[in-house]
């Protein structure tokens, strides 16, 4: 009987320290980042960028970075050194290249340590201004609709010289033009006109362009349809 007893009395022991232990979190393990997704805004005439991811260890001991792998050869990830004691600050460098890209991109960067769990993906979002605007990309004539001439307004960004080096128009049923529209060199109107007749047809229009003092060459693609 009294060992029967016992057997119970160790066995809610168990059973309360479990309960008790299930009340408090676990200890934070491993490399906690500040933000794993970082934006990065660049200029037109920007050569390249750096992101710095932050972290600090909050393992009870040193953590190793393993390995970084940039999802884009546009990028090199470099962290501040690979190992990193308890309560250690430490950061991850990503420099983008932006060459002769613009807009948004979306970069992902895989992180490994020498935790069983430490996987982690960082987030670096590039978005590069782009030396030209168009009003549209896109140029489309619906069915049974005149097909006369479609204009789109193109304006460089402020103050930025800008020289078009030529048009290439793919399907030689179209034709299309660059006319100046107001004062200043900035502001241009492509004027593209379609095949006569009732028919269905598609291009692509690239215009070629130099930019700035530089004379960095750009090219600008459109696209234009008949349906």
């Amino acid at each position: 009987m009294r060992r029967t007893t016992a057997i119970w009395r160790k066995r809610a022991a168990c059973i309360a320290l479990g309960l008790l232990a299930g009340q408090w979190p676990a200890a934070a393990t491993g490399l906690k980042w500040d933000a794993t997704e970082v934006t990065l805004a660049l200029r037109w005439n920007a050569d390249s960028g750096i992101a710095r991811f932050t972290f600090v260890n909050e393992g009870p001991g040193q953590v190793k970075i393993t390995d970084l792998t940039p999802g884009c050869g546009c990028t090199a990830a470099l962290p501040s050194k690979t190992t990193f004691a308890a309560g250690e600050r430490g950061e991850v460098t990503v420099e983008f290249k932006a060459g002769n890209r613009a807009g948004s991109f979306r970069i992902p960067i895989a992180v490994q340590t020498s935790e069983p769990a430490g996987a982690a993906t960082l987030l670096l979002i590039a978005t590069i201004e782009d030396a030209i605007t168009f009003d549209n990309r896109f140029i489309y004539w619906q069915k049974a609709e005149p097909r006369g001439p479609r204009r789109v307004r193109i304006k460089a960004v402020d103050s930025l010289p800008v020289a078009f080096g030529g048009i290439e128009v793919e399907n030689p049923a179209f034709s299309a033009k660059l006319e100046p529209h107001g004062p200043g060199g900035r502001e241009f109107e492509l004027v593209v006109t379609p095949p006569a007749g009732d028919v269905s047809a598609f291009t692509s229009i690239v215009l070629r362009a130099r930019l700035g003092d530089a004379k960095l060459e750009r090219a600008y693609t459109l696209l234009a349809r008949t349906l």
